[in-house]
This record gives structure tokens, sequence and C-alpha cells, in this order.
């Protein structure tokens, strides 16, 4: 049973590792995980959130259901109400609650664990299954080499972000350094230099 347990984990986590490597955008990769967690571990629900820096709530971005019982739909946001999700973002470190859902007070386990780009708190990946069943000792530790990679993926996005921000910048210096040396015309030196800064930030006016 173990070695079957550890063959299902590293056939999950290549599949992820694939993922990761050919997914252009980490939205496509967010599912993925999602649904290799929950199948692994035979959770009933499963789900990847995003923490709002600006607010105490977070957004789905990653979802996974069995059945028609669930609550969560990509793109819903809710408020940090003290679970395991919130337990992760105060912690920065995996956690596991029982607590219970609906007006018939079903009983429920969530083990949650945090996903981390480059040393800051950026979500989390939670799976969870109704009581009395009850997910293995060392699901939060497995679960953590799942969110790992979908951090490397996060550092990736990002970094290829900075480097074409980067790359523009830079075009945008050439194009006024030019026009700076061949225009005869100041007016002209002044258009190139609105519009490429306007461009550069993103801004929908400039003026000089």
């Amino acid at each position: 049973r173990e070695l079957q347990t550890l063959a299902a984990e590293q056939a999950a986590l290549s599949r992820v590792a694939v993922a990761v490597a050919t997914e252009r955008t980490p939205d496509g990769l967010f599912n993925v995980v999602t649904e290799e967690v929950a199948r692994l571990f035979g959770a009933r629900w499963a789900s990847t959130v995003r923490y709002e820096e600006s607010a105490e709530q977070v957004v789905v971005v990653g979802e996974w259901h069995e059945g028609d019982d669930f609550e969560l739909k990509l793109g819903s946001r809710f408020p940090l109400g003290g679970g395991a999700i919130t337990r992760v973002k105060e912690t920065v470190r995996p956690a596991r609650i029982e607590y219970e859902l609906g007006p018939d007070s079903r009983r429920r386990e969530m083990v949650a664990a945090p996903i981390v780009v480059s040393g800051r708190i950026w979500g989390a990946t939670s799976i969870s299954m109704p009581a009395p069943d009850s997910f293995p000792p060392d699901a939060e530790e497995r679960l953590g080499k799942f969110t790992s990679l979908v951090a490397v993926a996060l550092a990736n996005a990002e970094a290829r972000e900075q480097l074409s921000a980067l790359a523009e910048e830079q075009a945008a210096l050439a194009r006024v350094a030019l026009a700076v040396a061949s225009e005869r015309d100041p007016q002209r030196v002044f258009d190139v230099v609105t519009e490429e800064s306007a461009g550069v930030l993103g801004a929908e006016g400039s003026n000089l």
C-alpha cells in the first residue's frame, strides 16, 4: 500500500511538473493542481485560492469537486473567517482543521498548504472531505510538495513579466535617445517622449 501511495504521488507530481513547464500562464495550472491533489488524497472538495493584498479575503483560482455538492466557483471571493486558509496565511505553514457547515452541522476535515512566492505568502491549496473520513497524518507535508511547484510556476511568470517590462523600457529609452540625437525639430522630440513614457507606464495619456 505504501508503494502504491508513493507511486500515485510521484505520478501526480510528474503531471503537475509537466503543467508547470508547458502552461504559458499560471491560470491553466491551478485547476490541474487542484484536481490532482483532490484525486490523490481522495478529497471530496478542493480549491486553490489567492490572498487579496488589499482586503481580508481570497479569490478562488482553482476548483474541483465530486458530485453536485459544492459551494465555490472560479473567480468567487469570500472573507477569511478563521479556518484552515486563514491559519495558513497567519502562520505561512500547512494547517488541518475540523469544521461544521450548513444547517445540519455537517462535519468536515480540511487540510491546506501555503503557496509562497519570492518569500511572500501568495495563496493556498486546500482539500476537504466529510467526517468520519480523515486524511493521512502526513497529508500537510505531501500537499506542500504540490504547492511548491505552483510557487515555482508563479515565480517564473513574475520573472518573465519583469524581464519583458525591462526590455520594453530599454527599447523605449533607445527610441527616445535616437530622437534626441537625430531630430532637428524639438517638437518631434517632445512628441516621442510623451508617447513612449505613456506606453512604458501603461498610461492612457501623457503630456509635457
